[in-house]
């Protein structure tokens, strides 16, 4: 009995701190928030253009009960954001986009606000904060990447 007992034990301890060790890393150097609740990631302003207000954008949006995720970049111009809605919630995506735009037009009233909730335009805007975080994006190729992004959002509405 006893050896069958080492020989469990070893495996089981063995996925124990493997598992431990592969939660602890954060590559891309992206913080992200010590809530539960939800999921917000501030990217640094290593970048040409300052991704304070994106920060800013992606924390008021935050504030709403059904928003557990955001995602967002800006450009001189604009400000792109994706949210990510509870399960529950999803019935009112529309008239939820609605009254965040709003709300963000309102609060950045020098920016053309662009929000989605769109699942894919969250990835793309995850990715681009990604890059923004470990590469030195150039002010050019962000307004390209926004670009194209936004035509997505675009093609899909």
């Amino acid at each position: 009995m006893k050896r069958i007992w080492k020989k469990a034990s070893l495996p089981a301890l063995l996925v124990f701190f493997l598992s431990v060790a592969g939660c602890t890393d954060n590559e891309d150097g992206r913080s992200a928030s010590s809530e539960p609740d939800y999921d917000l990631t501030q990217v640094s302003n290593k970048a040409e253009v300052s991704q304070e207000i994106a920060n800013q954008a992606k924390r008021s949006v935050l504030k709403n009960e059904e928003v557990i995720g955001a995602r967002g970049v800006n450009t001189s111009e604009q400000i792109l954001v994706a949210i990510e809605v509870r399960q529950m919630d999803r019935f009112n995506l529309k008239k939820l986009e609605k009254r965040i735009t709003s709300d963000l037009e309102n609060k950045f009233k020098e920016k053309k606000v662009t929000v989605s909730t769109d699942k894919k335009i969250y990835l793309e805007l995850d990715e681009l904060e990604s890059q923004l975080q470990t590469e030195d994006l150039s002010k050019k190729k962000l307004d390209q990447e926004t670009n194209r992004i936004k035509k997505l959002i675009s093609d899909q509405a």
